[in-house]
């Protein structure tokens, strides 16, 4: 239920809430708030934070990705318009990562 529902409009509340946390924290952390002090506040702003749905839908993802793996000759992209991103964006992390961390669901294409 969880996924058809994120497939609607209710996406833009949850990965709205996930972005706007972060924002709400740097304010905090801006005004001289310890850090774990800031995200109480933070958190203490929100109203309605969708704890428990974010987490069913993270559930969710994360059971659909191991029924469904992205093939490993398969590249994930995400279009970015204007954008000039740092080396160190680029470059492979011990893992072999490399980009970027979004704070909400993101959508890609493979």
């Amino acid at each position: 239920v969880i996924l058809r529902m994120y497939t609607g409009p209710m996406f833009i509340k949850y990965n709205g809430r996930m972005r706007n946390l972060l924002k709400a924290i740097e304010k905090y952390l801006a005004m001289g708030k310890a850090e774990d002090e800031a995200v109480q506040c933070a958190m203490d702003d929100a109203g309605n934070d969708f704890v428990t749905t974010i987490h069913v839908l993270c559930s969710a993802l994360l059971k659909l990705r191991k029924e469904c793996p992205l093939p490993p000759n398969k590249k994930v992209y995400r279009g970015f318009s204007g954008l000039l991103v740092p080396e160190c964006f680029k470059r492979q992390d011990r893992r072999g990562n490399r980009g970027g961390v979004e704070f909400g669901f993101l959508s890609t294409s493979a």
